[in-house]
């Protein structure tokens, strides 16, 4: 299953997350500059393996809605949030559903669920960002993520485990930003490694 998002006023203006039956899953977007004139960030690519559960929702899903063969767009004159679609490809199957917004309660689950796994992985490159440019702005962007994470607006954290992880072992990084990083761990069921002592080091 795939999952795209185009909308040229939000950045990236586009993105693309990929779960397939075992699991695998990848997230790709393109980042713009931002209005500063700064240039355009690198692509970012983030390779994880989905939680059971994302994984299981997502198939169960996709079998309920006859593998996307039907018109689930609106016919509510509703505001533009982006041009959406979702797509499955095996061997029997080849189809897609591209919406801005749908009544069909099986699509609005699943756009949500792919819209907070691109909140996390979204953050995660923030965090590689900030970590080497902008260690002050780390906390704040670990403060936005753990308000998410509380909302239900951010999911999948396997996605941004390394960073985390990262941030939480870097004696540079203020305690405050290691805390909230372990803690975000914690509350994903990803416990947070030790960090190596110099002896094992």
């Amino acid at each position: 299953m795939r999952f795209s998002l185009e909308w040229k006023i939000q950045n990236p203006p586009h993105y693309l997350i990929s779960i397939d039956s075992n699991g695998r899953a990848t997230y790709d977007s393109q980042p713009t500059a931002d209005a500063d004139g700064a240039s355009a960030p690198d692509p970012y690519h983030a390779e994880w393996t989905a939680s059971e559960v994302t994984r299981s929702k997502v198939f169960d899903d996709l079998q309920k809605l006859n593998y996307l063969q039907g018109h689930y767009e609106s016919k509510a004159k509703v505001a533009q949030t982006g041009t959406k679609t979702l797509s499955y490809k095996d061997a029997s199957h080849d189809t897609s559903a591209t919406y801005n917004y749908s009544e069909n309660p099986l699509i609005r689950d699943l756009t949500q669920m792919f819209q907070s796994i691109a909140t996390t992985a979204e953050m995660g490159r923030k965090l590689e960002h900030d970590a080497r440019f902008n260690k002050l702005g780390i906390d704040a962007d670990l403060k936005s993520l753990q308000d998410e994470q509380r909302e239900g607006n951010a999911i999948e954290f396997a996605a941004v485990q390394e960073i985390l992880q990262k941030i939480a072992d870097d004696p540079n990084m203020m305690r405050m930003s290691q805390q909230r990083a372990k803690a975000i761990l914690r509350a994903a069921g990803l416990s947070p490694t030790p960090a190596a002592t110099s002896a094992e080091k």
